[in-house]
């Protein structure tokens, strides 16, 4: 099958934009410099430092629209929202574990990290995993608007949140930084497909302030998760509500099932469901596949509204899967 991975609302790209990309993501690799004192070497690593004003400079130079520039999401308040979202930068949380996903990935996988959309041939038919219209926050299979193509398994991943008419992810009318005042926090998250839950936990905090960063504290990137294998492929639910698991490991689930609700645990900056999927059930040597959801409605403020039978999607655009009771 011949998929189409650019954004709708896409420009063509450059290579500026691809130099953009490369070093926006990979910044972080000056902290390997800390190591110099085991081998001199390290202190190369320093020069990744120089990649954060290149990709800040490539950003105003490069035309690009953002084709999520109409949502409104959760920014920085206060004090600890504006420390979280500075700690949050440097966490070694998701620095370490980035960097033993990469390390297992290159010993068990080779130098093949990645897949492009025409090489998996999804045999699974998969819904979005929610009902009624969702946003995507962030993710698509075109490289500029991806999630994250630092790390293998979140190549083509996904961060779904709800928004109102006006775009925005929270009541504004509310006050606080209470999560519950976002309109994901606590919806039912449904299985995408038939499987067996082969790993899940829903023990961690969320975290208590809505003030967009996550917990100072979390110490896993996706919080509370489950792990789906359905036969061709395997997919990953994060972000969870703590204590809202209704599976446990082993259990046979069908599509559309509830298995838990939307929360605000582990590396995120607001209430969000992050979903991805790959092609192993072990976390950090999976290769992330690219998803395409059956009888899906897609529609963008700024584009046309389509109604695919199998739909690749993209950030920015307003999704739901259309079932059978829908379409009745």
């Amino acid at each position: 099958m011949t998929v189409t991975e650019t954004h709708p609302l896409s420009t063509d790209g450059t290579r500026l934009d691809s130099i953009q990309n490369f070093t926006s993501e990979y910044w972080w690799l000056g902290f390997l410099g800390f190591w110099e004192w085991v081998h001199p070497v390290f202190g190369l690593f320093y020069l990744c430092f120089l990649f954060i004003p290149v990709a800040i400079a490539l950003e105003w130079l490069t035309d690009e629209r953002d084709p999520t520039e109409w949502i409104e999401d959760r920014e920085p308040t206060g004090v600890r929202g504006h420390l979280g979202t500075g700690w949050a930068t440097i966490h070694p949380v998701p620095l370490v574990q980035s960097i033993i996903h990469r390390c297992n990935m290159a010993v068990v996988r080779g130098r093949k990290l990645t897949l492009d959309p025409d090489e998996f041939d999804q045999e699974q038919p998969l819904w979005l995993p929610f009902d009624d219209e969702w946003t995507i926050l962030t993710g698509s299979p075109d490289k500029t608007f991806a999630h994250d193509t630092g790390v293998p398994q979140h190549r083509y991943a996904y961060d779904f949140v709800i928004t109102d008419d006006k775009g925005s992810t929270y009541d504004k009318a509310a006050s606080g930084t209470d999560p519950a005042t976002h309109y994901c926090y606590g919806e039912p998250v449904l299985a995408p497909a038939d499987g067996t839950v082969v790993n899940a936990t829903d023990s961690r905090n969320d975290s208590s302030r809505a003030n967009g960063a996550p917990a100072p504290t979390y110490r896993s990137i996706y919080g509370n998760y489950v792990v789906i294998d359905h036969g061709d492929m395997v997919t990953v639910l994060a972000h969870l509500q703590q204590g809202s698991l209704t599976v446990q490991v082993g259990d046979t689930i069908e599509q559309g099932e509830q298995i838990a609700s939307c929360g605000y645990s582990g590396n995120a900056s607001e209430p969000q469901l992050h979903m991805h999927v790959q092609d192993r059930s072990r976390l950090s040597i999976g290769i992330g596949l690219p998803a395409r959801f059956d009888t899906t409605d897609t529609r963008h403020p700024d584009g046309d509204f389509m109604n695919d039978k199998q739909a690749i999607v993209h950030c920015g655009q307003r999704v739901k899967t259309r079932k059978p009771t829908d379409q009745s």
